[in-house]
């Protein structure tokens, strides 16, 4: 949001912004393409983790423009309308409260034209955190870092075939030479050259490329980033870079980790369907964990399973190197 003179607090709606794709997606080629690419991967998977229930009467799109507003502004007013019926709309904010927070929505489009509504009265707005913000800012944050990754990762992959270059005297034994490794390449198992008895003809250079290939070293910090990122949403995962089990303490602590900010957003997000329930007499929306990521600590007391040579993780804690 930004503070303008005239005391009126605005934003531009995400969906407007082009969020709303037709069509196939481009080939990705620059680090720019590929933020954009990560971008959205993030971003869905960011929307994934709650599940909401809505109106029956919403399937005709207001569902993913109450989501995306929501999750990318961070923000999304509701209310309900004589001729529409209960809606979400994006509007611009207006005027103050002691508390220093809009008190008034304005909605103004082809469909409502100059529509005030008092936040508290006749509206209720849904908003992920206290300052009105989303979460596109650590959206973007992570996909610029995996982005900058695969990029690496693609250049580590195509610097590490194996180059060959060889010495020879002239252009003529240039192209047989040329004839030969192709007829090596395409998988002959015995290529037959003229020896002329000159060694220099055949000198070659063969450098070590093993020393310059990082793409596994690149492909774990892209694990971590994603790691980072499920941890920073409420996505359970592992996090640990471990070879051995994990004990059941590590797991409740990274449960716990991964619920703060999420469980922040949940909690206040249910605040505002009950407050919805309480000024149009109905819980037109409902929101909860969405079952694939709820955390749950108990059923998670061991997360390596079985693994051929790692005991099993009793659920008591065990000091490092420890059998139970």
């Amino acid at each position: 949001m930004n503070n303008y003179p005239s005391g009126i607090l605005q934003a531009t709606s995400p969906v407007t912004s082009g969020f709303y794709m037709t069509g196939f997606m481009p080939p990705y080629t620059s680090c720019q393409d590929y933020m954009s690419y990560y971008v959205r991967y993030f971003l869905l998977k960011v929307m994934s983790v709650l599940d909401f229930k809505f109106p029956d009467e919403w399937i005709f799109g207001l569902d993913d423009y109450f989501k995306y507003n929501l999750f990318v502004a961070g923000n999304i007013p509701t209310f309900y309308d004589s001729t529409h019926g209960f809606v979400c709309q994006w509007g611009a904010y207006e005027g103050r409260t002691l508390a220093l927070r809009p008190e008034f929505v304005v909605i103004s489009n082809e469909f409502f034209k100059r529509t005030v509504r008092k936040i508290g009265e006749d509206c209720v707005v849904f908003s992920l955190t206290p300052d009105y913000c989303g979460v596109y800012d650590k959206v973007c944050a992570y996909a610029e870092i995996a982005a900058q990754i695969h990029q690496a990762v693609k250049i580590n992959v195509i610097n590490s075939k194996t180059p060959i270059v060889f010495g020879v005297d002239d252009r003529k034994i240039a192209q047989d030479m040329a004839k030969m490794y192709d007829m090596i390449q395409s998988g002959e198992t015995a290529v037959y050259s003229k020896n002329n008895g000159n060694p220099k003809n055949w000198n070659y250079f063969n450098p070590n490329t093993k020393s310059n290939y990082i793409t596994d070293m690149l492909l774990a910090d892209m694990r971590k980033l994603m790691n980072m990122f499920n941890t920073d949403f409420g996505i359970p995962n592992a996090n640990t870079e471990k070879k051995e089990r994990l004990v059941t303490d590590e797991v409740n602590a990274n449960n716990a980790e991964t619920g703060v900010f999420m469980g922040s957003v949940l909690r206040r997000l249910q605040k505002c369907c009950d407050e919805v329930e309480r000024l149009f007499g109905e819980k037109y929306i409902e929101v909860d964990w969405a079952k694939e990521v709820k955390v749950d600590a108990k059923a998670n007391t061991d997360p390596m399973g079985d693994v051929p040579g790692v005991p099993r993780n009793t659920g008591r804690f065990q000091p490092a190197g420890r059998n139970g």
